[in-house]
């Protein structure tokens, strides 16, 4: 998930570094980045319809491990800094994460279901959506096909048992600054319910979410550092790198990550 200020900032630093590489180019340039774009959507589209099957094979595996999914997040560091310890006896109870693609599977559904006879709240799952943010995405300046784009939530109300568990009630969410963005945030996020009740995805757990499901089974072995799946903006994995032949559509997703960081350490 990408909030619209930060497509905003990533897209003027790179609109700034390609009109001073290209100059006259610069049009055609961004009309064949359009066209790799849409290329990559369409692969996107085809790599979630073509993973579906084994993902729902995979459910018969993780519901036969205990606290599967409670490991998987706590070998995930994302969740570990903001799961709290209250939260855990909650979390342990989880049964299956389930995430729903849309049509347009930058879109999705998160859902987490949990065993029978939860103490904490009546709901046997919680389901918080993702949907495409159109206006903040133009407003930012982002392309229809971008991978990257705005996307916006809504709160999701849990009818908690009681008030002593209540978990969000006793550990509520710290005040988010006023730049509406979170960089220390983490350090004291309160309950992790918190995510589902908020209108807002300030520290973009939803986007971390999918990356885990995606990759649960290496996460849940603590291999989730070892594999594609990026738990920092470091780029000591570019060290390393095998040389030879140059693939255009990964240098550009590099191009793309570094202009993020970029962007990133301009806010702060």
């Amino acid at each position: 998930m990408t909030s619209a200020e930060d497509a905003r900032q990533v897209k003027e630093t790179t609109d700034a570094l390609l009109k001073d590489a290209y100059a006259a180019n610069y049009d055609k340039v961004i009309a064949l980045k359009e066209e790799l774009a849409k290329g990559h959507l369409e692969s996107y589209k085809a790599k979630v319809k073509a993973q579906l099957p084994a993902y729902k094979q995979r459910i018969a595996l993780t519901e036969s491990i205990p606290k599967f999914w409670l490991t998987t997040l706590d070998n995930t560091p994302t969740f570990a800094s903001v799961i709290d310890g209250g939260d855990r006896d909650a979390l342990g109870r989880i049964t299956d994460i389930w995430i729903d693609y849309g049509a347009d599977p930058r879109e999705y559904d998160v859902t987490f279901t949990f065993a029978p006879r939860n103490p904490y709240f009546k709901q046997s799952k919680l389901t918080k959506s993702f949907k495409i943010d159109r206006e903040a995405a133009k407003a930012a300046g982002v392309g229809d096909y971008e991978l990257e784009i705005p996307l916006k939530t809504t709160a999701v109300s849990i009818d908690w048992s009681d008030d002593k568990h209540n978990l969000v009630a006793k550990r509520p969410a710290p005040s988010v600054p006023s730049n509406g963005h979170s960089d220390d945030l983490t350090d004291d996020y309160g309950s992790f319910f918190n995510w589902f009740t908020q209108d807002t995805d300030v520290e973009q757990l939803g986007d971390s979410l999918v990356q885990m499901w995606e990759n649960a089974l290496d996460c849940f072995a603590g291999l989730n550092n070892d594999m594609g799946y990026d738990t920092s903006d470091d780029d000591d994995d570019d060290e390393g790198d095998d040389e030879g032949e140059i693939d255009i559509e990964d240098s550009e997703d590099e191009e793309t990550k570094r202009a993020k960081k970029r962007a990133r350490q301009s806010r702060r």
